[in-house]
């Protein structure tokens, strides 16, 4: 049965592929992909077990992993045709990526960037160059891989993250990168972007206490997870990290019986124009680049070409100033208690000198429902705000 006909009994709404390929029916049938809301049970799978630190193979919800190299198979597997940075972690890790994006790009190479979520539409998840898809390219592509997969009743169907990265595989061989840098979903080992099986370097932003509904309980199963994207034969590097987080990713590099290093935060950045606190997600970015740039027999990043690279930067909605006549906006997409706690350091830091003639400040802060506000009510305290927004919202 052709994609143009296949109707799996969940795929609600989805729009009649022989009456348009449009850009607007890409993304409806996408949207018809999306979950509700995450899972909050234990799934059951065939996959492969492995003891996590308590002893508790746990993944709540159907690990996305599964039905990948299927789908791949029936793409003519382009994953492995990529050269692939891969980049997972609690805080920092878009950043990150878009900052390895930004140093490799300026070396010349061709790139490709999969990043999520998006901040205002979906082909923002897919950059070629770091500009996202143009909506026709979008659609194009969307289309080839979701006619390519041939759906029918005896394939499962994927899903929205599942759709997207697969499509990125195919952007990016089509669109002949010379490098692709991923960033996880969310967690690493069952994520539905490790199915690269060596890459060119893996690594591993700072890991706090994220997901814990899918991931947890403790931060040594979340590093557990995060820490399934090291692979045998691939360099591993890391951000400075709690004790007990260094212990489980050095042991799980072990298990691929190779090591993992960590990057200390460089203190040359000031000419970067960076904030402090994206100052160590760019030394992780250096160290990275360099990695890629050694076995693509380029030279490493000089200092002329980071401070270049980042005053050329831009990330919109990670620690962003926007000055504006009626005031001056301070964004930052935080959404767990690390992020949280940074974002609120970032702000107490810049908004001093930005803002020294204001007479107010206001706090909007969008609370998930299934999440107590008294974190953020706690951190809001530390500096002053005149006024303080709650918006309930659940995704």
């Amino acid at each position: 049965m052709s994609a143009g006909n296949a109707a799996n009994s969940d795929e609600v709404g989805a729009v009649d592929m022989s009456s348009s390929r449009s850009f607007k029916a890409a993304l409806a049938i996408l949207q018809s992909r999306a979950r509700s809301q995450r899972p909050k049970h234990l799934g059951k799978s065939p996959l492969p077990t492995a003891a996590l630190p308590n002893g508790e193979p746990q993944f709540t919800g159907k690990p996305p992993i599964q039905g990948m190299e299927e789908w791949l198979n029936l793409l003519g597997r382009p994953h492995g045709r990529l050269p692939i940075v891969h980049i997972a972690g609690t805080k920092g890790k878009g950043s990150t990526a878009a900052m390895v994006e930004s140093f490799l790009r300026h070396k010349g190479l061709k790139t490709g960037l999969y990043t999520s979520p998006h901040l205002v539409v979906q082909t923002e998840r897919i950059r070629i160059n770091f500009e996202p898809l143009q909506e026709d390219k979008f659609a194009k592509y969307f289309f080839e891989v979701y006619e390519g997969l041939g759906l029918s009743e005896e394939v499962t169907s994927p899903r929205y993250l599942q759709l997207l990265a697969l499509m990125s595989f195919h952007v990016f061989v089509k669109e002949e990168v010379d490098v692709a840098i991923y960033e996880t979903h969310h967690g690493g080992q069952y994520d539905a972007t490790n199915v690269i099986g060596r890459p060119l370097v893996s690594a591993i932003t700072p890991i706090g206490m994220d997901h814990i509904a899918q991931l947890g309980p403790s931060i040594e199963n979340i590093a557990w997870h995060k820490a399934g994207i090291i692979k045998a034969g691939a360099p591993a590097l890391s951000a400075p990290q709690p004790e007990e987080v260094v212990k489980v990713l050095q042991d799980r590099a072990a298990e691929k019986e190779t090591s993992v290093e960590f990057v200390q935060p460089r203190h040359d950045l000031g000419e970067t124009g960076l904030p402090d606190l994206q100052q160590q997600n760019c030394s992780l970015a250096i160290a990275i680049s360099d990695c890629v740039l050694v076995q693509r027999r380029l030279a490493a990043l000089s200092r002329q070409d980071i401070v270049a690279a980042m005053n050329q930067f831009r990330w919109p909605g990670r620690f962003q100033i926007i000055p504006r006549s009626d005031g001056t906006w301070f964004l930052d997409g935080a959404h767990n208690d690390l992020s949280i706690e940074r974002s609120a350091e970032w702000f107490s830091e810049v908004s001093k000198a930005e803002t020294r003639d204001s007479t107010s400040s206001y706090l909007l802060a969008p609370i998930r429902l299934s999440r107590r506000r008294g974190h953020v009510e706690e951190i809001a305290r530390s500096y002053p705000a005149s006024s303080a927004a709650y918006h309930p919202y659940d995704i």
